[in-house]
Formats: structure tokens, sequence, C-alpha cells
């Protein structure tokens, strides 16, 4: 009972350290909800000493972190795009995420995530750090760059990525991602391309399909799924 405890203690301080520096109590209230029938599972199980048949098992663990991880980069997303104090709508669109992810990311999902490898694009990567514990939490290996030079040259020494993240705009161009598909296709590069930036409106997402991408999204859970799916898609066509 002592261990069961001790690991229930290490996985809520983990987690309250992965989302307090956003002092967003909301965030942690919707994933107990979310979260509330393994919790209880867990709590009533504490005295059998044993993590079998319920939540908390290695993948829930895993699937917990990263449910965690999208929420804190909605969150995040939503403190930067308003000056105000976040509104109702902001925690909808937080709890939607979460309630996507949490459907969304199965151990089938995992399975297939798990050694993984991801090319990220990004002059400021500090701004995806949530995301990327989300994919690590899943087993994802992830390599950054900052511009699309950095990323070429990486590529023709170490092909074996699975799929290639990229933000659109960069110093080195407004439309950097969209260059950054021409350049590699223009190489024979095939892996799938997905765009992640912080707008991605229709008409964006169906420009960036016609210049290439796999996918565009401004949605943390969208990506996983985006990723999951590019995956697949290279798996199948091997």
């Amino acid at each position: 009972m002592g261990a069961a405890l001790e690991s229930l203690a290490k996985l809520i301080e983990s987690f309250a350290r992965l989302i307090g520096v956003l002092s967003w109590p909301a965030i942690m209230l919707i994933l107990i909800f979310q979260f509330r029938a393994s919790i209880r599972d867990f709590i009533n199980n504490i005295g059998e000493g044993s993590f079998k048949g319920f939540g908390f098992e290695a993948f829930a663990k895993r699937k917990f972190e990263a449910v965690a991880a999208i929420a804190a980069a909605q969150a995040k997303s939503e403190f930067r795009s308003s000056s105000t104090e976040a509104s109702s709508s902001g925690a909808r669109n937080i709890s939607e995420s979460v309630i996507d992810s949490e459907k969304f990311i199965t151990e089938r999902t995992l399975r297939g995530l798990d050694n993984k490898f991801i090319l990220w694009v990004d002059d400021k990567p500090e701004n995806n750090n949530y995301e990327r514990k989300a994919f690590r939490a899943l087993g994802v290996r992830i390599w950054s760059v900052r511009s699309n030079a950095e990323a070429i040259n990486l590529i023709k020494d170490d092909n074996n990525f699975d799929v290639i993240v990229s933000d659109m705009s960069r110093p080195e161009g407004q439309l950097a991602g969209y260059d950054l598909i021409s350049q590699l296709r223009s190489i024979g590069y095939i892996t799938p391309i997905i765009i992640y930036s912080g707008s991605n409106t229709p008409e964006q997402a169906s420009m960036a399909r016609r210049n290439g991408a796999f996918g565009s999204t401004a949605d943390a859970a969208r990506l996983v799924e985006l990723v999951s799916d590019a995956v697949n898609f290279s798996s199948a066509r091997r």
C-alpha cells in the first residue's frame, strides 16, 4: 500500500509540475474529470497493492502524461492569443482538446508511435515544449532544428525520420514551411510533412495540402493524430 501511495503521489507531483507554470487550475479539474474512473479504480485498489486491471498501468500513465501536456499546450495557446484572463470559450477549447486526445490515444496509437522519429523545424522550439513532452510520453524521438538549411543538412546525413513537423513563418521567410516542402521534394524526399502553426483556417489547410503538406493544424491534439496518421501512411508505403 505504501508503494502504491508513493507512486500516486509522484504521478500527481510530476503532473502538477508539468502544468503548474500556467497557473490555471481548470486544467487539473478537466483532467481529473476525464480520468475520474481511472483515479477511482486506482484508489479503490491501493489496498491490494496491485496496478493491474485499472487505469494507472504503464500505458495509462504515459497516456495521462501525454494528455496533460496536450492540455498545457492548448492552454498556452489560449493565453498567447488573449491579453485578458482565460475566457469560458478558452476553457472549452482546452476541454475539447483533452477529450479528443484522451479518446484518440489508445494502446494501438502508442504502439504505432513508439520509437518513431520526428524532425521538428521551428526557429523558436521553446514554443513547442509541451507538445514535445506529449510526444515523448508516447515514445516518440524528436530532433529539433531552427531552419530549412539545418533540416536539409540533417536529412542528407540521416534520412530515417518518419515525419517532419514544421512551423510556417521563420526569419528565412513568411512561407518557410512551404519552402521546406518544395526543397525536400526537389531532392526526392517523400517523408510526410505536417505544418504546425498558430493559425489554421480552412483556406490555410487547403493551401497547405496544395503545397504538398500531409496536413496542417494549430491544435496540439490534432497534431498527435496527424503524426500518427502520417506514420501509418509511411509504414504502409514501405
